[in-house]
């Protein structure tokens, strides 16, 4: 009976210290279960033994209860305690000492993609890769040792599909109150995507340094709370002449120039909220020389600091470029004065500071008078230089805030801002007066005058057109009045005195609706084989009442009241519905049309060509466009679109009064064109100007070099046709040969040279 005593006794001792003991909660619940199964068996046998002993039986019914309830106790313990390791976000693995895996928690399982309790029994080798034993080994040792508490490990896992995955374990041991090692417990978590995520940082940091340090373009990394270069490539190193230890010690701030730093703050200050810019500014480099730059900037994370990645390229070069040719583009290339565009640009903004500042202005439009003379006495030649001086002497009497401009040809316009009548007058009577000096052109003393037409902002008009418009009829009213005064302020009264130009207006519509326009058609002779496959159809107008009326005449007519596409339409109707005749008798002609700078503005004048073909049946290389150097000049890039439509659907292009326009070599190589005509001012006199003659075989020369057709227009004489047949022209057209003719004319002689070819 005593031994029974002492064992219940020590059972339940035990089971009193349970808590004193420094296990885990695994340990807890193993240990429970055995001190409960030994309690319960002695209990039972216990009972038996003294079950005719009552007052003992009871003590053993209490104490059976009390085991009972402290089982419930550990079995809902252990319920905890399961649910918690099943539930944990991390994996759990749990080996015994042998290194057999006895438990592994559900995210474990699926880390390694086993189905539940497919872990338990393998040895933790067996998801291991052989790389990483011998290092765990050696840690499990020092752990063992006790050398160390826990050991954390990052190592490769063997999936159930043979798939690797990374992890990062924490591993200890658990200890029992007499020091033995009872387990090992894994945390383990799964950091493959952590590891790609650090794989690709660091191939992108290489990437980076490698196209950073090999960029041919400069680079450089700025702290963006400091505005200091925190590092810079070599590129920049060379191009800018900083070493890198000065760079280094510079801020941004140094290499701009003190107008930009403004802009360049607030760059920086958009870099809070846009993460990537795209700018143009300009840099200093250590010589003072400025450059200009196009720079890209990108927000980043630097040496753990909010930073932004500068790439720099320099368009110095680029850019002055752009400049020249915008400056081409806005600018006559003769006299260097601002053209007609930047004149019309200039005046609206003088008009919306005039209107802001509630000012007048004045806006003075100037035709030389006498100038044709000197242009068809000297040549073109000195007339060309007589309008560079009427330019700089222009400049020289009015204020630089004065805005001179050449329109075309002889006419000039001038701004006056912040000014009145008054001030209008007295600067226009400098101008007058000083027209009285002579010009000097080649040690020739050149005389002419100037006729002034003047209007008033806001009295005369409040828009750039009405100016130009009203400026262009006091301009006549003082060409006809043919008094000292040479100038004239418009006045609404002035355009009465234009009856007779609004009834031809009226009378041109109605002739062009009507169709009692005619065309004539010049032939083009081929220096070569003296045949003739190509014409020039000129527009003609017989008015009822005046006769023949000059196309120079009512052409700008038509371009001002913009009647110029219903007549481009009509002529070029005539010509291709005469060009389908001429095939059908068995000519192969081509004609040629012109076009104004109208024309070329018209998107939709490529389509209106090919339908006027289709409808005639008439294939597109047996069309062809003619336009002068000023309509190009007008606006480059929209010619530059339509006549590349017409080349490409098979149009020829010719470039007319070749030399007299001024246009940029350059463009013109650009342009889709297949001939160009020699102006005739040159043809008429290069049989007695050497200088005449010079030209005409440079513009030769230059057409053919440009693989081009080259014409020569103003054929007068024997001796110009020897002369151009000798300098290599390929086609010759002028008087000499035919003059403009009706088409039945033109079929006649065209039979007669073709008789004449075959005799």
């Amino acid at each position: 009976m005593t031994p029974l005593l002492i064992t219940v006794g020590t059972a339940l001792v035990y089971l009193a210290s349970f808590e004193t003991l420094a296990l885990s909660q695994e340990a807890e619940t193993i240990y429970s279960r055995c001190l409960v199964c030994m309690v319960l068996f002695t209990v039972t046998r216990l009972a038996v033994t003294l079950r005719n002993s009552g007052r003992l039986f009871v003590r053993l019914s209490e104490a059976h209860a009390r085991a009972e309830a402290m089982a419930d106790e550990l079995r809902r313990g252990e319920a905890r305690f399961r649910a918690i390791f099943d539930r944990a976000p991390i994996g759990i693995q749990i080996a015994d000492m042998e290194g057999y895996l006895v438990d592994a928690n559900k995210a474990a399982e699926r880390m390694l993609g086993y189905d539940p309790g497919e872990l338990q029994g393998r040895h933790w080798t067996e998801v291991t890769h052989p790389d990483n034993v011998a290092e765990e080994d050696r840690l499990d040792e020092l752990l063992l040792a006790r050398d160390i508490e826990q050991y954390e490990i990052e190592e490769r896992q063997i999936r159930k599909d043979g798939s690797l995955i990374w992890t990062q374990q924490t591993v200890t041991e658990v200890w029992d109150q007499d020091g033995q090692a009872q387990f090992g417990i894994a945390l383990v978590e799964d950091v493959t995507e952590h590891k790609a995520m650090i794989q690709e940082l660091q191939e992108r940091e290489a990437s980076f340094r490698l196209l950073f340090a090999d960029n041919p373009h400069p680079m450089w990394v700025y702290d963006i709370a400091t505005l200091s270069f925190c590092e810079v490539n070599d590129t920049a190193v060379r191009l800018y002449g900083y070493s890198r230890e000065e760079f280094l010690a510079m801020r941004i701030t140094d290499i701009r120039p003190a107008q930009w730093i403004p802009d360049m703050m607030r760059g920086v200050a958009m870099h809070r909220v846009q993460s990537s810019t795209c700018s143009h500014t300009q840099h200093r480099l250590k010589d003072g020389s400025v450059i200009d730059v196009e720079v890209a900037t990108h927000s980043l994370h630097f040496a753990g600091r909010d930073a932004v990645l500068v790439l720099a390229q320099n368009i110095t070069e680029r850019k002055n470029f752009e400049n020249q040719l915008k400056h081409q583009a806005l600018h006559d290339p003769l006299t260097g004065l601002p053209n007609r565009t930047l004149l019309n640009d200039r005046l609206e903004q003088v008009i919306l500071a005039a209107r802001r500042n509630a000012t007048s202005l004045a806006l003075l439009l100037m035709d030389l008078d006498g100038f044709k003379d000197v242009n068809d006495t000297f040549g073109h030649h000195h007339g060309d230089l007589l309008l560079e001086q009427v330019g700089l002497r222009l400049c020289r009497v009015l204020q630089a805030s004065d805005t001179v401009a050449r329109l075309g040809g002889d006419e000039f316009a001038i701004i006056l801002p912040a000014t009145d009548e008054v001030g209008s007058t007295q600067a226009v009577r400098r101008i007058i007066a000083s027209f009285k000096e002579q010009f000097v052109v080649e040690s020739r003393s050149l005389h002419v005058d100037a006729s002034v037409g003047i209007a008033l902002y806001p009295s005369h008009g409040d828009d750039a057109s009405t100016l130009l418009r009203r400026a262009d009829v006091a301009m006549y009213v003082a060409k006809r009045a043919g008094d000292d005064r040479r100038y004239a302020v418009y006045t609404a009264e002035q355009d009465l005195h234009t009856p007779e130009k609004l009834a031809l207006i009226g009378e041109l519509r109605q002739a062009i609706e009507e169709e009692h326009l005619f065309l004539q058609y010049q032939p083009k002779v081929d220096l070569r084989t003296g045949a003739t496959s190509h014409v020039e159809a000129l527009v003609r107008w017989r008015h009822a009442r005046r006769g023949m009326i000059p196309p120079d005449q009512f052409v700008c007519l038509a371009e001002e009241t913009g009647m110029i596409k219903s007549l481009t339409l009509c002529v070029l109707g005539q010509a291709l519905q005469q060009c389908q005749r001429w095939g059908r008798a068995g000519f192969n002609i081509s004609v040629a049309v012109n076009l104004s700078a109208r024309n070329l503005r018209d998107p939709q004048l490529p389509s209106l060509v090919m339908d006027l073909l289709q409808h005639h049946d008439v294939p597109a290389t047996s069309l062809g466009i003619e336009i002068t150097e000023s309509t190009l000049m007008g606006d480059p890039a929209q010619a530059m679109l339509v006549l590349t439509e017409l080349h490409d659907m098979g149009v020829r292009i010719a470039i007319d009064d070749f030399g007299t326009g001024y246009s940029s070599l350059a463009y013109l190589r650009r342009l889709p064109v297949d001939e160009i005509k020699i102006d005739r001012s040159f043809v008429m006199e290069m049989a007695s100007d050497e200088n005449d003659a010079t030209i005409v075989q440079s513009v030769i020369d230059l057409g053919h070099n440009l693989d081009l057709q080259v014409v020569a227009e103003g054929v007068e004489n024997q001796a110009s046709l020897e002369m151009l047949a000798t300098c290599g022209c390929d086609q010759v057209q002028g008087y000499y040969l035919a003059r403009p003719m009706a088409a039945a004319d033109l079929e006649g002689w065209l039979a007669l040279d073709r008789v004449a070819a075959t005799a």
